[in-house]
């Protein structure tokens, strides 16, 4: 089934509010990791997100582009 304008739209609205940061263990670390997402029951995304967001400050102590250099 061919997707819709609306949807690429949205999609490609979607993409621009998000952030994008790769990882690229070997692939004997990536199958560790998927499978303690797996056994905790989570995706691999909310997993890592779950284990590294505790170890960041908080958003507001965080400068953005916009308020980077003032």
């Amino acid at each position: 089934m061919p997707t819709s304008e609306a949807q690429k739209r949205a999609n490609a609205a979607y993409n621009r509010r998000q952030d994008n940061i790769m990882l690229r263990p070997s692939k004997e670390d990536g199958a560790r990791i998927r499978k303690a997402a797996a056994d905790a029951g989570k995706s691999v995304q909310r997993f890592c997100l779950d284990l590294v967001l505790p170890h960041c400050p908080e958003a507001a102590d965080v400068p953005t582009e916009d308020t980077a250099g003032e």
